[in-house]
Order: structure tokens, then sequence, then C-alpha cells
């Protein structure tokens, strides 16, 4: 991090590309620790029985004992990890509400990643630094004040606690006000979502009045005997005046609505996913 603040104020690719590789490794492990909190067993792919076995007995009584055979292997990376896609899956769906507000963050992050072959000409680097940077400092500072994390895994420092709470929002804020007035002279590299037609909804644009896409998840809730569609938007992109909304803060920011209620499209969702929940009026009496 403190490589990351000195060199916030220069335009060195090199320096940006090395803070975003080092970035992704630090998020690449907290995803694993998460998962690795919840069960050992989530995290390693190709276990073998004895491994499988030891790692069952240790969620139940505390401790792991493995044999030395097996040990050996793990050191030397013969055992596969979870990928990135389902490591953030496991974290969105142990805590929903970071879904929503760090959605587009996770998607930059897969995007980056992907882009291994051709880092150095990764366009708009030094935003993208700063969302990962953003994510980074986010995601510790959550995990800590959930005791995921122990306490004294990382301390934020004085310029951390500066960027995390001040210049970053306040960067976003000022970059909707100005864009909303001229949309084309500040675009963000924008996340790359899904082509779902349940990741996407229309709705007015903030700053045109044309319509625009939102993009977001759709999810089922039930509450009661009640089940409910909703879609929650994370990103707007219009393309009639270019505006880009980049996450939840910014949709906040533009005054923009973030969450819709589908409720009436219910049965079209369970079909497209393919799930059945019967009608307690067509089965047999018991």
């Amino acid at each position: 991090m403190e490589a990351f603040h000195a060199g916030r104020n220069n335009n060195n690719q090199e320096q940006h590309t090395a803070a975003c590789d080092c970035f992704v490794r630090t998020l690449k492990g907290l995803i694993n620790y998460v998962a690795c909190q919840k069960s050992p067993l989530l995290v390693f792919g190709n276990l073998t029985v004895e491994w499988r076995l030891a790692m069952a007995q240790s969620d139940l009584k505390g401790n792991l004992t493995v044999p030395r055979e097996e040990e050996l292997k793990m050191q030397a990376n013969h055992y596969s990890y979870i990928t990135l896609d389902e490591g953030i899956r496991l974290f969105e769906n142990m805590h929903p509400p970071k879904k929503h507000e760090l959605k587009p963050y996770w998607q930059l992050l897969k995007t980056y990643q992907n882009q291994s072959k051709d880092r150095q000409n990764f366009q708009h680097s030094a935003t993208i630094r700063d969302k990962l940077s953003f994510l980074t400092l986010d995601m510790l500072t959550f995990l800590i004040d959930e005791g995921i994390l122990p306490p004294n895994s990382y301390q934020l420092t004085d310029q951390d606690q500066q960027f995390l709470r001040n210049e970053y929002p306040e960067q976003r804020v000022k970059r909707v006000e100005q864009a909303l007035q001229n949309p084309e002279k500040y675009p963000v590299p924008f996340p790359v979502w899904p082509r779902d037609s349940w990741n996407i909804y229309h709705h007015q644009c903030p700053s045109c009045h044309s319509q625009a896409q939102l993009y977001g998840f759709t999810g089922i809730e039930v509450e009661g005997k009640q089940d409910f569609l909703t879609f929650y938007a994370c990103s707007l992109a219009c393309e009639h005046c270019q505006l880009r909304l980049w996450d939840l803060s910014e949709l906040l920011i533009a005054g923009c609505a973030n969450v819709f209620d589908l409720s009436h499209q219910l049965d079209q969702w369970l079909n497209d996913h393919r799930l059945f929940i019967p009608d307690n009026s067509t089965m047999p009496a018991k």
C-alpha cells in the first residue's frame, strides 16, 4: 500500500501494472481465506479421500491431522484451488449486501486477470489501480470488522483512511457530477457484464432521459409464504449520451433507483433457471 500511495500521482504504466497485480494476488488470497474459514473442503479441488476426511474432522474438532505424504503433495501444489469466480460466488452467497455493493469491482477483477497477455496496454490503468485498491481496502476492513480476519491482520494507515473515506468518494462525486453534464468527456472503464437478460434492466438515463441499461443481478427472496423477485442495479450505461455510472455509489450520487420489484416475472425466472416449486393444490393428499 505504501508503494501505491507513493505512485498515485505519476503516470508510470509499469508501476500501475505492478500495483494492480499486487492487489489481484491479495484479493485472491482474501477470497480463498474466506472460503477456508467456512470450510477447508471448499478451497481445494482434487483432494484425496484422506484429505477430505481429515478436513471434515478438522471442522468438527478444530484440529487437522493429515498423512505426511498428502501434506507434501499439498506443499508441492499438487492440488488445485477453487477458481477466482467460484471464490467470489461463495463470498457473495455468504455476504449478500456486499454483492450489491461490490459486484462491479469483482467483474473488473476478473476482467483484469484475464488480460494477462496484454496488461501493459490495458487502458485506464490508473483508474483500474484505484478501483482495485479500493476493493482491497474495503475487503480488509470488512473482514476484520466481521471477525473473519484477526484484528492485527492489517492496520489501516492514515493514507489508507484518507483514500478510502475521503479521496476516493470525493473523486467519484466530482466525476459523476461532471459526467451528468457532459458524459462523453468523463468516461470510465466499464465492467464486463454477462449477457444474460436477468442481468439487465432498462431505465431512464439521469442525464439525457433516454432509455439506458442498468446492469446487475436478479435474486429471489422468500418472506413467509410469499416469494419476491428483485433486480439489484449495480451499474448504468447509456448508449445515447455515453453516460457511465460505475457502481452502486455512483448510481446513488446520480439519484438513480437501484432496486426493482420483478415479482410479476417470477414464473419466467423460475422457468429460465429450471427451478420447480410444486403447487400444493396439485399435490396428492397425504
